[in-house]
């Protein structure tokens, strides 16, 4: 059988920039859960616990119709940062 392709599908990056303490965000993987069961095109870049080759990866968030960072409100300053880089995709 095949996979029915939904037409309102979207290119979705979610981004769980670099903080203090390394470990899993689960919060941004629910949500990417979610959305891919939505029948979205979704992938999450973690540089939490992956901090090298930056600009290589943030260059997947070309063509994405919808890019969500994940503000730790105690680095918000590098945070917004990293999405004014993003802008400049």
């Amino acid at each position: 059988m095949k996979k029915e392709i939904n037409k309102l599908s979207k290119k979705i990056i979610l981004i769980d920039p670099p903080g203090w303490v390394g470990g899993l965000n689960t919060g941004l993987e629910y949500i990417a859960a979610m959305l891919r069961k939505a029948g979205h095109d979704v992938k999450v870049i973690d540089f939490n616990n992956n901090p090298y080759r930056i600009n290589e990866r943030l260059s997947s968030v070309e063509g994405a119709d919808i890019v969500g960072i994940s503000i730790k409100s105690f680095i918000v300053e590098e945070n917004i940062i990293q999405a004014k880089d993003i802008l400049k995709i």
